[in-house]
Formats: structure tokens, C-alpha cells, sequence
């Protein structure tokens, strides 16, 4: 195989050194992809300074798949899960595509493209800054993960719905509002399901300690007014080893604290701003239907507000 042009091939590492400054697709291998990018647009008169992006996005699909493939090859065991969730992952953009065969202009579709392509990256991050989260996080830094890992997906689906159909900026803007505060009411609730189920049930579903050691909002707000002994104990809970009775000794702690009110109480919050900026909306049952959703999660939580006085 002839080597690559090195003005080209230096084009495309400083731009992925620029968009992935950790490192990931560092150091470079022979660039096939993105160099059959470049001098295919290059031999039909095309500039490759506007196609260095879509030549970057190859290399870093296939070093992704790479990466997939040496946890398959390595672990052996979700080999299968992985491949799927691979395939699942570029249906994404290819069922977006087909919008433009039944009547959607192309220009939209690039757009909700882009917006689809920059969530995904925005939930990685976000689920990066679950792996890294500690006490020390802070609500501040709570909220950036929730908003990025859960918030900004459903904010995307709200913004690419109104894209494709053409909206106004004022009720795209709206509907993508609704999405990041209903994802934020939805993971405060999510979060509050572990210490508001039986912990026994909880415990063997062999998840428990998964629950312990994913930092959550309770455990924040409780760990903030806990007396000195029992945030000590919530501090050493969350760095001990597995131990079958890490999480009845933290939900006791956090159950104690009334930190799920508190949670539950941030939650409607950020359900009745969802509800609120709907208002932008034309008046529709539609509109009813987007509101509702921000309530029918209340039911998928047992609140026990005599735990927590």
C-alpha cells in the first residue's frame, strides 16, 4: 500500500488531536479510512479542507469499533451485546436518513444529523463523569452529569421532532427546554428508587452494589447534612470493597437524613418548569399529551414521605 500524502495525513491527526485532546485516536495508524476520504474528493476536484471533518468522523468510527472489539475479544462474554448495540447505534443515522424518501428536506435532516451526533457524544460524557463522580462532586457537578448522560438525550429527541417539522426557533428552543428539565426530574427519580424499594428486593437483584458505589442526588444531599458520624460512614460506605451490607446501611443512612424529599421536592421542580415552557406552544392536545409526561412518571416512584417525615 503506497504511504499517505503527509500534508494530508497531518491534516487529519491534527484534527483528531484537536477533538479528542485524551488521546483516543492516538497515535495514528495508516489512516486508511479518512485518506480514501480525502483523495477520493481530492480526484473529483473537491476541497479537502471542507471534507476534513467527515474524513475525521471515519477515523474515529473505526477506532470506536476498534476498542469494541478488544473488550469482545478480551471478556468473551457480551461479544453479542456489544456487536448489536454497534449495529443499533448506526440504525440511529441510517432511519434518520430515510426522513428525506418521505418528503423531509435534506437541509433538516442534516441538522437533526448534527444534533443526533453531538447528543451522543454529550452522553458519553456524561456517563464519564458517573464513572469519575465523588463526594467532592458537589450538586453542581451532580446536575452536569444528569443533564449530559439523561437530560440531553431527551432534549435531542424533542429538538430533532421539531427540526424535522420545520418549527420555529422560538418553539424548537421551547420543546428542547422541556426535554433537558423533564431528563433531570426523570434522573432525580430514577435515583430516589433505591432507597424508596424494599432493599432486600434490591439486594437480590445483584445490583446493590452497582446502586452503592454509582454516586447519586440522595446520597449527595445526604453526605451534606449528615451529622460528622454518619458522613464519615457514608464516605467509607462508598469506598469499601463489595459487602453484602453496604446498601441497607446507606439507604438507613439516607431514609434518615430526609434527603429522598428533598430530591423528590427538585424533581417537581424541574417537572414544573417542563410544563412551563410548553406554554410556547400552539394550544393542542398534543401539548396536553408532552405535559403529561412530566407527571405519569410520579407513579413509577413509591413515595414514602413517611420515611422521610
Amino acid at each position: 500500500m503506497p504511504r499517505p500524502d503527509a500534508d494530508l495525513a497531518d491534516m487529519v491527526v491534527r484534527e483528531c488531536g484537536r477533538r479528542w485532546p485524551q488521546g483516543a485516536t492516538q497515535p495514528p495508524g495508516r489512516l486508511l479510512r479518512p485518506m480514501l476520504v480525502l483523495e477520493s474528493a481530492m480526484a473529483v476536484g473537491g476541497d479537502p479542507v471542507r471534507i476534513l471533518p467527515a474524513a475525521v468522523g471515519f477515523e474515529c468510527s473505526h477506532v470506536g469499533g476498534l476498542v469494541h472489539e478488544e473488550i469482545i475479544h478480551r471478556s468473551g462474554g457480551p461479544a453479542d451485546a456489544i456487536v448489536a448495540a454497534n449495529a443499533l447505534l448506526f440504525e440511529w443515522f441510517r432511519a434518520l436518513s430515510e426522513c428525506v424518501d418521505r418528503g423531509v428536506p435534506p437541509e433538516r435532516v442534516t441538522e437533526a444529523m448534527r444534533i443526533q451526533a453531538s447528543t451522543g457524544i454529550d452522553s458519553c460524557r456524561g456517563t464519564e463523569l458517573e464513572l469519575a463522580s465523588t463526594l467532592h462532586s458537589g450538586l453542581d457537578g451532580y446536575l452536569r452529569m444528569a443533564r449530559l448522560k439523561t437530560a440531553a438525550p431527551l432534549a435531542a429527541a424533542c429538538r430533532v421532532g421539531a427540526v424535522l417539522s420545520g418549527a420555529s426557533p422560538e418553539q424548537t428552543n421551547a420543546l428542547a427546554e422541556f426535554g433537558d428539565a423533564l431528563g433531570l426530574a426523570y434522573q432525580i427519580r430514577e435515583d430516589i428508587r433505591t432507597y424508596e424499594r424494599n432493599v432486600e428486593a434490591v439486594t437480590r437483584d445483584g445490583r446493590g452494589d452497582v446502586q452503592v458505589r454509582r454516586l447519586s442526588l440522595p446520597v449527595l444531599i445526604a453526605h451534606d447534612s449528615a451529622c460528622p458520624r454518619d458522613r464519615a460512614r457514608i464516605e467509607r460506605l462508598l469506598t469499601t470493597r463489595s459487602t453484602p451490607d453496604r446498601l441497607p446501611e446507606l439507604v438507613e443512612i439516607v431514609r434518615r437524613s430526609g434527603a429522598c424529599g428533598t430530591a423528590i421536592r427538585m424533581a417537581e421542580q424541574y417537572a414544573a418548569h417542563a410544563r412551563t415552557v410548553l406554554t410556547a406552544l400552539p394550544p393542542s392536545g398534543h401539548r396536553v399529551r408532552l405535559a403529561g409526561m412530566t407527571s405519569a412518571m410520579n407513579a413509577t416512584i413509591p413515595l414514602r414521605r413517611h420515611v422521610d417525615g
